[in-house]
């Protein structure tokens, strides 16, 4: 439920990253977008600022010897381990590729910008709302039934993309892709 909670934040990024994009892209012509990676950056530094500002690191005494435990090796040549990584990074490599190349696809397929945008803060609204409930689902159904659950959502969204042109394709897609990613993601790394 850790986990899960922590991404949850990711909601932030859902709702006023796309924002910012849609109100900054053509501040500065002829550079279109050039105000919005400024946006993105003054306020990624302004997020940091705030999480350090309330961060309270443990003391050292809180911590035990640094050699207790299996060693790092012992712990990556476990098959559970090597599963858990491989599906942490095939789902985040998916949904990289998707989300990114999504955007650009969109606007070559004569949508707006402002559709492109929408259908991103609906992907990233799908990565992490989930996240509220996800743990509980991992401590109900178990981490390898949600985490391939999650796997089969991923292939439903390549689906949907490859079914279509329509911004409904496509926002559908990018919607089934964050849903799958979270689950998938969450999953895996419970796993490791």
């Amino acid at each position: 439920k850790a986990i899960a909670w922590v991404m949850a934040g990711g909601l932030f990024a859902a709702i006023l990253g796309p924002q910012l994009v849609i109100f900054t892209k053509d501040l500065m012509p002829p550079y279109l977008f050039a105000a919005s990676y400024i946006g993105h950056s003054l306020f990624a530094v302004l997020a940091g600022i705030v999480i350090l500002l309330f961060f309270r690191a443990p003391g050292l005494a809180h911590f035990g010897s640094a050699r207790v435990g299996r060693p790092l090796a012992a712990i990556a040549r476990q098959p559970k381990f090597i599963v858990a990584v491989v599906i942490g990074v095939a789902s985040y490599a998916l949904m990289n590729l998707m989300m990114t190349s999504a955007p650009l696809a969109m606007v070559d397929c004569g949508h707006s910008v402002a559709n492109a945008t929408l259908g991103i803060q609906w992907h990233v609204l799908a990565m992490y709302a989930p996240s509220f409930f996800t743990g509980s689902l991992i401590l109900r159904f178990g981490v390898a039934r949600v985490t391939a659950v999650g796997l089969v959502i991923l292939a439903l969204s390549a689906v949907a993309g490859l079914s279509g042109i329509t911004v409904a394709h496509f926002w559908t897609a990018l919607v089934l892709l964050g849903l799958g990613w979270n689950f998938a993601f969450v999953g895996a790394t419970t796993m490791v």
